[in-house]
């Protein structure tokens, strides 16, 4: 159950189709909640199907992650999704005080997720800059 590169280029192939898939169904539920106001149970129907569509995209990351068996790419991984999950929480709480201090305005749609890519995405590039081999060195050691 090791994880091999063909692995890892079907797990990024996978998010390459959610990600869009997943913006579609957060616009598309949005337009029509718009224009045909549903409410009651429709309304219920239309929050949770963005939301049933987070929760698979955090079953391909779960997914990816128990078969993963190589330690750092898994430490690294985590490390990347817990500082994405800090930057949306820190921004929430942005969010929420803003509002407990008066504020009527309305965040930007999608703010926290957003913020959770870029934080999770700054992370990745910032491990990998730190914990790149040195020059001449052929299996990243030095001896």
């Amino acid at each position: 159950m090791s994880t091999t590169k063909a692995r890892k280029k079907k797990f990024r192939r996978g998010m390459a189709v959610y990600l869009p898939a997943y913006f579609a169904t957060v616009f598309a539920t949005h337009l029509y909640v718009q224009h045909h106001r549903p409410e009651g149970t429709a309304l219920y129907v239309c929050a949770a199907l963005p939301w049933l569509a987070l929760c698979g995209g955090i079953a391909g990351i779960a997914k990816y992650l128990y078969e993963e068996r190589d330690g750092y790419s898994r430490e690294l991984a985590m490390r990347c999704l817990l500082w994405g999950a800090a930057g949306a929480m820190a921004t929430n709480c942005f969010v929420m005080s803003l509002r407990q201090f008066g504020w009527r305005g309305q965040a930007p749609a999608l703010l926290e997720i957003c913020v959770f890519a870029a934080a999770s995405l700054v992370a990745r590039i910032a491990y990998s800059v730190s914990n790149r081999p040195e020059r001449g060195s052929t299996d990243g050691v030095e001896r």
